[in-house]
């Protein structure tokens, strides 16, 4: 398995509160992106607390037996995670109303599970096209698939980057499971810094590169459109032996 990462601070950000993690155990592997909200140091706390208790979960778990062992082992540890950052934040007021967005992947023998909490996003490239797998956990995406506004308005929308799920906004949280199809070349788990910004078009047009030089060329084209929020992605390419 080959991969590559970026975290970086937005031209126009004081803080960065994404957080990426990889992972890698002779069970699997874990990447996750997190983009946290609440303002001040709430967002980063947050997003550093899912990454730091998913870590830990992860370096624990043994065998998957299967697909249904990686949602199950998944459930169960956003469950903890949730519980953590909601209980932060009715703690401590500085925290108050934190949480943030996860996307993540877990892959083994080449398979590939993804889940989505928030407006994060999952790609996978193949054939020479990148299609998006995750849904938008928002109020303008929610508004479309009850037929009230076009798939084209969702973009030009004002509640577009409203969510309606995060980790730690709420008690109980709710998640969507993605099967990727065998046969992927590559995915990709970004924060909304780079496809907020950046159009599906440019994003496709630089995965035809190779993974080093997609890297580079995705983070120059989110700085080039504004550098208006934090950037940060990773992008995995299957192996031959992964």
């Amino acid at each position: 398995m080959k991969y590559t990462s970026i975290n970086e601070l937005g031209l126009h950000r004081k803080t960065n509160q994404d957080r990426v993690l990889v992972q890698e155990t002779k069970h699997g592997f874990l990447a996750l992106v997190c983009d946290g909200i609440g303002g001040g140091r709430a967002g980063d706390v947050a997003s550093q607390m899912v990454v730091d208790i998913f870590e830990e979960m992860f370096e624990q778990q043994g065998h998957f037996e299967d697909d249904e062992a990686v949602i199950s082992w998944f459930r169960k540890t956003l469950n903890k995670v949730n519980r953590h950052v909601f209980a932060k934040g009715e703690a401590v007021i500085e925290y108050d109303g934190m949480g943030t967005t996860l996307i993540g992947v877990v892959i083994r023998n080449k398979r590939a599970i993804g889940f989505n909490v928030g407006d994060s996003r999952l790609y996978e490239f193949r054939h020479a096209k990148l299609n998006l797998l995750s849904h938008d956990q928002t109020y303008a995406y929610q508004m479309y698939l009850q037929n009230e506004i076009s798939k084209e308005e969702i973009e030009r929308h004002p509640h577009k980057n409203a969510l309606i799920n995060a980790v730690g906004i709420n008690e109980t949280i709710t998640f969507e499971t993605i099967r990727v199809i065998d046969g992927w070349t590559r995915i990709m788990l970004s924060s909304d810094g780079l496809h907020g910004f950046v159009p599906h078009a440019y994003l496709e047009q630089a995965f035809n590169l190779n993974i080093e030089k997609s890297t580079e060329v995705l983070k120059d084209l989110a700085f080039k459109a504004g550098g208006y929020d934090n950037i940060s992605f990773i992008i995995v390419e299957e192996g031959q032996n992964g």
